[in-house]
């Protein structure tokens, strides 16, 4: 038995205010369920954030029920954060029409002994349940979770929730609190593809369709879904192909900004379509960044041919203006990388010169050992920079 598990699709979504990036993430669920069709699976598991909105646009209820009438297999969901509102989710329109199961509906739910049993739908030899995405008081609900008995060969439970070994940062609930005794736990809410071992089972993320943001591409990932295969126990990625961006990385260190302009035209190529992000750092000699002139770089963006131009000036410095960095939860090490990077320095220009302080600061590198060692170091961080 085969199915497909996908996530974050974010119906609604219109980046940047265009009309264009709201198609790109309707194409990406269009393209996916056709190859869905064409993988010929058993079911589909969509571990929630159908709509970017709790409440989405007519057209695109309509554009969803077009595509879910293309599977002739089940389709389960867990409702995202983005698909609930204070009275409810949209996705029980869906299910009345018989086009999907949520799964986090209460007929699913039972308290009984201070706990809550969830019950859940099979299909064949496998069992699938799940919870919705909420965020209030989430961890004291783990903690209450039973499950349904069942003598199914494969269970699966699939969540909305961002667990502590896929990022301490942004965790939902620690790993630990996930219900034992499942094969497989499905999750969403997470928007980058993962896969970890729990015990011996495994946490499978498919992470989003589109990029949902800035970040996303900087990561620049794959995006898609993945086919699993519970007889090989077996998951085969599918990358999905998404609208292409470039993003440039300038530093204006000591140019006025007249002439950072003039630098950023000078970089930007000619393309076809895709979205351009340019990211300014550095300390300008004169004026201030309120004078860089975004309009006329992003005019000649999109005379080249871009579909959109975002220019980010968060990182660039007024003449007298101080750096500032963030200190949160960061280690004194990654202040210190903030820091230098803000500065215009590269990733790889920063580590060769830890490298180069380490290896001064040896105590076995004595002579011409150290020299030689000191010689090496700074030939590749000069021919780094002569790179950059």
């Amino acid at each position: 038995m085969r199915f497909a598990l996908l996530s974050d699709t974010h119906i609604g979504r219109s980046q940047f205010k265009l009309e264009e990036r709201e198609l790109d993430f309707k194409k990406a669920f269009k393209n996916c369920i056709s190859r869905i069709v064409e993988e010929k699976v058993d079911f589909v598991l969509h571990c929630g954030d159908l709509f970017d909105v709790g409440k989405p646009e007519h057209d695109d209820i309509v554009f969803v029920i077009e595509q879910l009438q293309k599977l002739k297999v089940p389709f389960f969901i867990v409702p995202g954060s983005h698909d609930m509102t204070a009275t409810g989710t949209v996705l029980t329109i869906f299910e009345k029409v018989g086009l999907l199961t949520n799964l986090a509906h209460p007929r699913y739910r039972v308290f009984k002994d201070d706990k809550i049993v969830i019950k859940g739908e099979v299909v064949g030899d496998v069992f699938v349940c799940g919870v919705e995405g909420r965020r209030a008081n989430i961890k004291e609900i783990y903690s209450l979770l039973d499950f349904q008995k069942t003598k199914c060969k494969t269970k699966i439970f699939a969540f909305h929730h961002i667990t502590s070994d896929v990022s301490t940062i942004f965790a939902d609930i620690p790993t630990a609190l996930l219900p034992k005794g499942f094969d497989y736990y499905c999750g969403g809410h997470w928007h980058s593809k993962s896969v970890i071992k729990h015990y011996n089972s495994k946490i499978i993320y498919p992470g989003s369709l589109e990029n949902y943001d800035l970040r996303e591409m900087e990561r620049g990932e794959s995006k898609g879904f993945f086919i699993i295969d519970l007889e090989k126990k077996e998951e085969k990625f599918i990358e999905m192909p998404v609208r292409g961006y470039k993003i440039l990385k300038i530093n204006i260190e000591s140019l006025n900004p007249e002439k950072k302009k003039k630098k950023c035209i000078a970089q930007i190529k000619p393309d076809n379509g895709k979205l351009l992000i340019i990211k300014l750092s550095g300390k300008l000699k004169s004026g201030n960044k309120g004078e860089i002139n975004k309009l006329r770089i992003n005019q000649d963006a999109q005379n080249k041919g871009y579909l959109f131009c975002k220019i980010i000036i968060s990182d660039v410095l007024n003449p007298i203006e101080k750096i500032k960095v963030e200190q949160g939860n960061k280690t004194l090490e990654q202040i210190e990388k903030e820091y230098l990077m803000k500065r215009g320095y590269t990733r790889t220009q920063i580590d060769y010169a830890k490298k180069f302080m380490q290896i001064i600061g040896s105590e076995e590198l004595t002579g011409l050992h150290l020299e030689k060692a000191q010689k090496r170091i700074i030939e590749e961080l000069e021919n780094e920079i002569e790179r950059d």
